[in-house]
């Protein structure tokens, strides 16, 4: 079966998709940045049939519009996340989120958490310090355009090893990568919200002003919480496990932060006994 790609008209714009599957129970995955739900084409395959799988690109990224004015919360993203459900008149669904993912993922949860019926965070870490958005504000740097082109060769190589994502797995999956940043290596109309970060730092620069610990203590839903082995997030691996009402963690065999493409099978197993 092959993955449909489509988009949902929302207040703030079209948000596109990709889906594989048929079912009355829907999972929906959100995305590292910078990149968009195309990270998830090698993935969604490798899980159980006979579920709904929709797999959203974060308004502003990939092929998603960017909103009339620059999302400064992750409330935002999130809400961008269910209109584009309400479109595809989804009321309740389970959520996956990796990296940036998982952190519009727990700020959905927290808000919504009606919506959701069971929650998967992976990566996830509280950001909400300045020296914290330091690090982000030195990885998501807009790179500006050059006469030679060759800030496309600059793009090119930082996606070979962006940090907290690794080395793409495979040259398909780097070059979607590479697509994905070209399109959000923007500092138009962003200057004074993101700084140098550009469009590529609205994710990262919402991800810095969450309160994660006042938030995610309201997540009702069930909820499995990855970090990788060697992680340099898993520091708060524990405190996660203690704050989360329902809530179970595991720790994946990793080489720094994990992400599915480096164990997909391992992945897809977890995900398969904590879904079903």
């Amino acid at each position: 079966m092959d993955i449909l790609r489509g988009f949902a008209y929302t207040k703030h714009g079209n948000m596109e998709y990709r889906e594989l599957g048929k079912g009355d129970k829907v999972v929906v995955f959100l995305h590292p940045t910078p990149s968009s739900s195309a990270f998830y084409n090698e993935l969604l395959p490798l899980l159980d049939p006979g579920k709904r799988y929709i797999a959203i690109t974060t308004m502003g990224y990939g092929q998603s519009d960017r909103p009339p004015q620059p999302y400064v919360t992750l409330e935002e993203f999130a809400q961008a996340v269910i209109w584009t459900l309400d479109e595809l008149n989804i009321e309740k669904f389970s959520l996956f989120g990796a990296h940036t993912g998982s952190q519009i993922a727990m700020a959905l949860a927290a808000k919504w958490p009606n919506r959701i019926d069971k929650l998967i965070l992976e990566e996830p870490f509280n950001w909400n310090n300045p020296r914290r958005r330091a690090v982000h504000e030195a990885i998501h740097k807009y790179v500006p355009e050059s006469s030679d082109g060759s800030h496309l060769l600059t793009l090119w190589k930082k996606t070979k090893d962006l940090p907290g994502l690794g080395e793409p797995p495979n040259e398909t999956h780097h070059l979607q990568l590479f697509i994905d940043q070209l399109i959000s290596n923007s500092n138009d109309g962003c200057e004074e919200v993101y700084g140098d970060m550009g469009w590529e730092g609205a994710g990262p620069f919402a991800m810095c002003t969450f309160d994660t610990w006042d938030a995610v203590p309201n997540i009702s839903a069930k909820t499995l919480v990855i970090h990788g082995t060697t992680s340099e997030l898993a520091r708060s691996h524990d405190k996660f496990l203690d704050l989360i009402p329902n809530v179970t963690g595991i720790r994946l065999p990793s080489e720094g932060n994990f992400l599915p493409h480096d164990a997909p099978d391992l992945w897809a197993k977890e995900l398969n006994n904590f879904l079903n």
